[in-house]
Parts: structure tokens; sequence; C-alpha cells
């Protein structure tokens, strides 16, 4: 059950008072009058409940269809379906990095959270060694690193690789940083205790001295441990030696966080990497560049510095004359401003049955026939519908003519809006003013959100609007008392909460 954004603000706001309150008692009554007065004052400590819609991400081909072109190896067809579908549409720019990937060009990923930044450097790794397996050539050493500013990145990203990597034991990978034990017997005990439950995968090396022994295929590490590995005798096995010559990425995460006097050390730093895994081979253009980051902005000054910076910290090259002319993959979102045929527009209160629709498996024809009393006829819900179906596509069908939904989405497309505002927007945009009509449009709209994000077209699908409250609750920075000309409160609240 989903949280009422309301009510959620509201409990936020009490909780934070009463500690407010208790964390400074004030034994004048006047004084804590005042100061309660103060702390009472609706929006002084608090913004929002703000709702931000993210359209969805464009997709591309499949796995299934960049196997069948050439592009990607059989072996994905064998892998946890569950985990990474073979028939499911990969993001257009995952397909993107995947094809730069092939063309063994240096790219820059830069795209939003939640976008499958990891699929874009990973999916073009493992394609490089199932090409290895299918060879026959596949032998220790490492041939992917993955560079993280500090370890809690670099823990994230070792769990999605357990998950990526489950059902291919043929390769290897470990985490190499400060936290990592010596001996593989601590390194499972740590593992156990951090992992409850779950079972360690044979192709983990947990240990310092496993991955010494045979250096994993992809080597997760932070950049001053890179440091150390590149000096310590104990560690030159991963650099030279029989398992050293096989080094073909360097990936670069968070690469925006690379600025100033870090980003000209961590530009020394993959120099020497660099000079000591070539081996005599050309120096640039032997490993494959990969740097990930967050959305940088728009604009092709923009763009081209992206490219300039990675061509500075990498020394390789980032301009390419291909499709796009260089190497930075972006995100695309779908239009939500596309027209739709056949829309209606129901009466506000039609969700608070259609969330009760929204708990079930399947949709009757009952409850089909109950919502043809908001603005619809039974058969015309017939003939958008067809017939009683699983919820989750009912909803999809339902919502995606519903003009209700096309109206939020104008509205909050460029930015999140406040609930208040979205509702006056709303007010004018549909040209209701009557109380009844005021009354039933918070809680309808907010019944909407919650109803939409549930419908999907298939199960793994994204929701037909992924939607999300925001509330900021600022700090006090403290507490100021004016004796004359009459006692008042002032509470000094940060501007940034």
């Amino acid at each position: 059950m989903s949280i009422h954004p309301l009510h959620g603000k509201a409990n936020i706001e009490k909780a934070y008072r009463d500690y407010l309150a208790t964390t400074f008692p004030i034994n004048d009554s006047r004084i804590e009058h005042e100061f309660l007065e103060e702390l009472n004052k609706e929006n002084h400590l608090s913004k929002g409940p703000y709702l931000e819609v993210t359209a969805p991400y464009k997709k591309g081909a499949t796995i299934q269809e960049l196997v069948k072109e050439g592009i990607l190896s059989s072996f994905f067809l064998d892998m946890n379906q569950k985990e990474l579908p073979k028939d499911r549409p990969l993001y257009v720019h995952q397909e993107r990095a995947i094809r730069k990937a092939a063309l063994k060009e240096n790219f820059v990923v830069a795209t939003g959270t939640g976008s499958g930044k990891t699929e874009s450097f990973m999916l073009p790794i493992q394609n490089r060694l199932f090409r290895e397996i299918e060879n026959g050539e596949l032998t220790p050493g490492v041939r992917a690193i993955f560079i993280y500013p500090m370890n809690a990145l670099a823990n994230d990203q070792i769990k999605r690789l357990r998950s990526l990597l489950r059902d291919t034991p043929e390769i290897t990978f470990g985490r190499y940083t400060g936290e990592t034990e010596n001996i593989e017997r601590y390194a499972l005990e740590k593992f156990k205790a951090q992992n409850p439950g779950e079972t360690k995968l044979p192709n983990e090396l947990l240990s310092r001295n496993e991955m010494r022994q045979t250096p994993p295929h992809i080597l997760i590490t932070n950049y001053a441990m890179l440091e150390y590995l590149l000096l310590r005798p104990g560690d030159t096995v991963f650099f030279d030696g029989p398992y050293s010559n096989n080094w073909n990425f360097v990936v670069l995460d968070e690469v925006h966080s690379y600025n100033g006097a870090t980003g000209t050390e961590i530009g020394m730093l993959l120099r020497r990497l660099k000079d000591r895994t070539l081996k005599g081979k050309p120096y640039r253009g032997t490993l494959q560049c990969i740097a990930t980051s967050a959305t940088l902005g728009t604009g092709a000054d923009v763009k081209k510095k992206v490219l300039q910076f990675a061509e500075q910290i990498f020394d390789e090259p980032f301009f390419y004359q291909s499709e796009d002319n260089n190497a930075l993959v972006e995100s695309e979102r779908i239009d939500y401003t596309e027209e739709h045929e056949s829309r209606f527009l129901p009466d506000w209160s039609i969700y608070e049955d259609l969330l009760i629709i929204a708990d079930k498996n399947e949709v009757m024809d009952d409850e089909i026939k109950n919502l043809s009393k908001h603005r619809l006829s039974q058969h015309e819900i017939y003939e958008l519908l067809g017939y009683p179906r699983k919820t989750e596509r009912f909803l999809y069908e339902f919502l995606s003519r519903d003009q209700n939904l096309f109206d939020l989405r104008e509205l909050l497309k460029d930015k999140p809006k406040t609930l208040d505002a979205i509702l006056i927007q709303l007010s004018v945009r549909q040209a209701y003013h009557n109380k009844e009509y005021s009354q039933n449009l918070k809680q309808g709209v907010i019944n909407l959100v919650d109803v939409a994000v549930k419908a999907k077209a298939l199960e793994n699908e994204e929701p037909l609007l992924p939607a999300r409250y925001h509330v900021f609750i600022r700090a006090i920075e403290g507490c100021y008392v004016s004796l004359y000309p009459k006692i008042s409160v002032s509470l000094q609240a940060k501007k940034n909460g």
C-alpha cells in the first residue's frame, strides 16, 4: 500500500517538530509559546510534497535481435532470463554502447540514475569474454578493471555483478579494496556476515590471495588502491607474468567526480596503468576506455567539453567519424506529448474505484459496469478495452486513453511541481471551478498517481506513469529571542534543505 503524500508529509513534519520542541526545552512559558508558534508556521520548515514524473527511456533492439545480427554472442541467450530477458528491448543508449564497443571505440555513458549504466559497459565486456570462450581462448587474467571514487560505489557494483554473472561461472570477478581480506577463510566469514542467507558464487574471488593466484577477469577497485597495486611487488601478477597479457577495458565510473587536482592525479594514474599493461603494444587504441557519468547538461558545447575531458583523463581518442561523430552515449526519453486515439475524460472520483481493482489479479464484468457511472458508458469501456483481463494490463489500456493522465503529464513534463500548483493548473486547464470539483480534485490526483504507477503493458515493463513525491525538510541553525520591545522568537533555517 502506498503512502498518502499529504499524510506522509504531515507525519514527517510532526515528528520533526516534536524533536525540535524536546531538543530546545524552554522554561519561560511566554518564550515557549512564541517558539512553538514559530515552529508550527505552515511551510516554514518544509516544502512539498512535489510530484515528479520521469518519462521512460526509449527502447531499442532486444538481446535476441543483436545476437541474430552478430553483434552479441549467442551465449547471452542462455543467461538467466529473469535478470536479462533475451526478448526484452534494451534502452537505446545501452544498444548504442554495445554497438560502439563492437567497433572497439571509446565512449562516455552520460545518463540518469536508474538508466542501466552498468549494463552499458557490462554487456560489451561480457560479450568480449564470451567470444574468448567460443574461441577456446579464455584464461585467467584481468580483461577489465572498474575504477571507483569510493568503496561504497564499488560495493554496490559487486552486488550487481553477482546478479549479472550468476549463470556465467566461466567469467570470474573480484573486488580488491582496503576492505578485502588477505586470507580466503576470513574473506568468506566477512561475506557471510555482510550477506546473510546469500550463497557465494563459484566465480567470485573474495580474498586478495585468491586474486593473486588466479587474477579475475573483472577487477573492481578504487583509484587509491590501484595506486598500491601498481607499486607493491606482491600485486605485480595483475600487470606482469603469464596472466597479464589480455587487458581489454578500463572503466572509470562517476568520471564527473574527478575534477581539479584529483582529475590530474587520475589521468597520471591511468597513464601508468597503461604503461604497465601494454608491454610494447601501441600506447593509444589498444585498451578500450569507458567512462560513466550523471547527465551533464545539454548543448553542443557541453557535450564537446565532456569528450575533451575524457580524452585528457584517458589520453585516448573520443571523437570518431561514426554515425553520430562522437563517443558520447546519452539516454533518450519517450515523448509524452504524442496523441492517442479515442481519449475520454472521466470524473476524478473514478480512480478510487480503480484503486480497488488494482489490488486484484483480474478485472470482472461487474467492476467494469461500476466504472460506467463516471461519465463513461459500459459499451464505451468494452469498446476500448475488450473483455476482462489481467489487472496491470487493464489499467494500462484504460489510463492510456485517459485525458486526466495526459493533462497531468503535460503539466509535469518540464519539472516537478507541488500538489497545490498542479491543482490550480488543472482547474484552469479543464475549466472546472465548482466546489465539488475542487474537493474531488486533490484526492483524485493522488489516486490517479497511485493507480498509474501500477499500470503496466507487460509484467517487466515500466509503469504508465513513473512518478515519485519529494518532501524537503530544513535543518535549524539556531533560535533567536528578541526581548524588546516585546518578546518574539524567530528560527533561522538553512537555505538549502
